[in-house]
């Protein structure tokens, strides 16, 4: 029952169909059509099993993709899909069959426009831009009636990039009710796959990448980059051993501890600049202080220098008797004479 992009597989409580490539046939590839679909799930009795249906495609066919909606929603609200990697196209409507629609936390998901080839004449390619735009107005219908997300939004998605859409993560996903939950990691390297991740979407929501042939060029691009850490590169596709993965974790390990001793770097400069802005602070501080006691004592002084000003010179005592009184006045109209000359010579006379 094994197929290249298509399974379905029973266990004992659930059943899980795996779409993992094209929607409908082409030239080069045996894809997903609702046919295949159809013909195997006839020869599994579902019963009331839960039905996961887990999803990595780029899309494909518009109608096989509608068909197979259809009869997946059939089998009622049982159904769960799982976006994991790529979500795109007429994918995302398989993805709308679920009634919990799950997306990895590392996943991309894209709505866009349909599209087509035409040939012939005026009223040839009048009649399909007319068909093209019955199905974009059926599938933005099918987007609303499953997320309430408004029309008019789901429609000013679709148009972005020039009607080629834009690729959203799992929480923008979320925000248009294209997904009700994250599928998430249990694993210890969060941080390691959303770098890669990060970078992976940077090549694949450039504007300048238009269609699919140039988004398949971009990923060789990804695979590329992924050998800058000497890995190994052949035919597209990068081979990932244990001595491989082992590169790639210490390589991000070197940057995260760079990034951690610049943290560090930085804390001791800003911890350095506060206390030279507390010092400074304390200075001006202490400056304000001795400019405040300055002026005070300065009134002190000019106080002092008034009071001599006004202070009439002590008459000395009338001579007469040699008596003891007579002496002790002179005595304190000398001591008299000396302080008014110290005080003098102090303020400056």
């Amino acid at each position: 029952m094994d197929k290249k992009y298509f399974n379905i597989k029973e266990a004992d409580e659930q059943v899980t169909i795996e779409v993992y490539g094209e929607i409908g046939d082409s030239w080069w590839s045996e894809g997903v059509t609702f046919q295949g679909v159809s013909d195997q799930l006839k020869e599994i009795a579902t019963g009331n099993k839960k039905v996961l249906v887990k999803i990595n495609s780029y899309g494909g066919d518009v109608n096989d993709a509608l068909a197979i909606y259809e009869l997946l929603r059939g089998m009622g609200d049982r159904v769960t899909t799982e976006c994991v990697g790529f979500c795109a196209s007429a994918a995302t409507i398989i993805a709308m069959a679920g009634a919990v629609r799950r997306m990895s936390s590392y996943g991309l998901f894209l709505v866009h426009k349909c599209s087509s080839w035409a040939a012939g004449n005026e009223n040839d390619l009048e009649a399909e831009l007319e068909a093209q735009r019955k199905v974009n107005d059926r599938i933005v219908t099918l987007y609303h009636d499953v997320t309430g997300c408004e029309r008019e939004k789901l429609e000013a998605l679709m148009n972005e990039d020039n009607g080629n859409g834009i690729w959203l993560n799992v929480d923008e996903a979320m925000e248009y009710g294209f997904i009700t939950e994250a599928i998430k990691d249990t694993k210890e390297d969060t941080k390691k796959k959303a770098i890669v991740m990060s970078m992976f979407k940077k090549l694949f929501t450039n504007k300048k990448v238009i269609d699919m042939k140039k988004k398949i060029i971009a990923f060789a691009a990804f695979a590329a980059l992924l050998a800058v850490e000497e890995l190994e590169a052949k035919d597209n596709k990068v081979l990932l051993d244990d001595d491989q993965l082992k590169k790639i974790d210490d390589a991000l390990l070197e940057k995260e501890q760079r990034a951690e001793n610049l943290q560090t770097e930085l804390d001791s400069l800003k911890a350095e600049k506060e206390a030279a802005e507390t010092a400074k602070a304390e200075a001006e501080t202490a400056k304000a202080t001795a400019e405040s006691e300055k002026a005070a004592l300065e009134t002190k002084v000019a106080e002092l220098q008034a009071i001599v000003d006004k202070t009439p010179a002590a008459e000395p005592p009338a001579g007469g008797s040699d008596t003891q009184q007579n002496k002790d006045d002179f005595k304190g109209w000398l001591n008299e004479q000396e302080y008014m000359k110290d005080a003098k010579e102090a303020l400056g006379k």
